[in-house]
C-alpha cells in the first residue's frame, strides 16, 4: 500500500489574510496533538517549477511561513504528530487556491492506518469523521471531504449543488452549525469499487 488518505477543508472568500488565518487554525489544531513542524515548501510560480524549501527547527517559525504560503501559488507543510492515537504520524498539509475559493488537503500515508488489517477501515473512517467535526469547531469550513488520494475539485457552491456523491466521506455544514455527514458506497481505502 503506497497511497494516501486525503482530508480536505474548503473555504470561500479567498484572500491572503483569510488563507493565513484558516491555515493557522489548521496547523495549531494538528500541532496541539504533540506535533512538530518539520519543513515547508513554497512554489513561487504558477507552473510549479520554482520551489523553495525551508527546514523549521521549532514550531515558532511557522508564522513567517504562513504569510509566504498564503501569498504564493502553492505550498505545503510537513508535520509529525500523534493524531488518531498514532505516534509520530507524518502529515503533509497542502495549500490549494482556485478562482474564488481555497482549501487545504492533509495527506496521510494509508499504511499508517492499515498496518495490521484492512478490517480497520470502519474504525478509522469513524476517526476521520470525528477529526473533521472537531476541526469545524476551530475553523468553520464550507465543506470537508475524506477519500483515497482525493483532490479539491469543486467550489463550495458547486459542491452544495451536486446531486451525486464524489468523495468517500464528506461533511457539509447545515443550519445552526449542525454538520451533515455524507457517506458513499466506497471506503476511504481506495480498494472498494466506486460507483
Amino acid at each position: 500500500m503506497g497511497s494516501y488518505i486525503s482530508v480536505g477543508f474548503i473555504y470561500d472568500k479567498i484572500s491572503i489574510d483569510n488563507i493565513k488565518n484558516k491555515m493557522k487554525s489548521l496547523i495549531d489544531f494538528i500541532v496541539s496533538k504533540k506535533g512538530e513542524i518539520k519543513r515547508a515548501k513554497i512554489c513561487k510560480d504558477i507552473y510549479g517549477d520554482e520551489w523553495i524549501e525551508y527546514e523549521l527547527n521549532d514550531n515558532t517559525q511557522i508564522d513567517n511561513m504562513l504569510v509566504l504560503l498564503a501569498e504564493h501559488y502553492f505550498g505545503q507543510i510537513e508535520i509529525e504528530t500523534n493524531l488518531f492515537d498514532l505516534m509520530n504520524l507524518d502529515i503533509t498539509v497542502h495549500v490549494e487556491k482556485e478562482e474564488g475559493y481555497f482549501g487545504f488537503i492533509l495527506d496521510i500515508s494509508e499504511s499508517a492506518f492499515y498496518k495490521d488489517s484492512l478490517n480497520m477501515v470502519n474504525s478509522y473512517t469513524d476517526k476521520f469523521i470525528d477529526l473533521m467535526k472537531k476541526f469545524y469547531k476551530c475553523s468553520a469550513y464550507n465543506y470537508a471531504f475524506c477519500d483515497n488520494e482525493a483532490e479539491i475539485k469543486y467550489s463550495p457552491l458547486a459542491f452544495r449543488n451536486l446531486n451525486k456523491r464524489v468523495y468517500s466521506l464528506a461533511i457539509l455544514p447545515v443550519h445552526n452549525n449542525n454538520l451533515r455527514v455524507i457517506k458513499s458506497e466506497w471506503n476511504i481505502d481506495g480498494i472498494t469499487n466506486r460507483n
